[in-house]
């Protein structure tokens, strides 16, 4: 991800953008273990994030992709 969004403090603004966003809240105690941030400019077709969280290890990942990607 860092090499088209990169800025200084990313992993801290993400996980920012994380704690105050209330689907996040609601489904952060539910076995799902990933998100999506979307509505990015558009850079090389890519204008969303994938967050998936490693619960086992505490890791956050981050994937670039776009809006049409599904969870599934």
């Amino acid at each position: 991800m860092t090499k088209n969004y990169w800025w200084s403090g990313v992993t801290r603004d993400v996980k920012k953008y994380m704690n105050r966003c209330d689907i996040y809240q609601k489904m952060k105690n539910q076995t799902e273990a990933l998100d999506f941030i979307t509505k990015l400019l558009l850079i090389t077709g890519k204008d969303a994030i994938l967050v998936v969280c490693n619960k086992l290890s505490k890791m956050i990942y981050f994937a670039v992709t776009t809006e049409e990607t599904l969870a599934e």
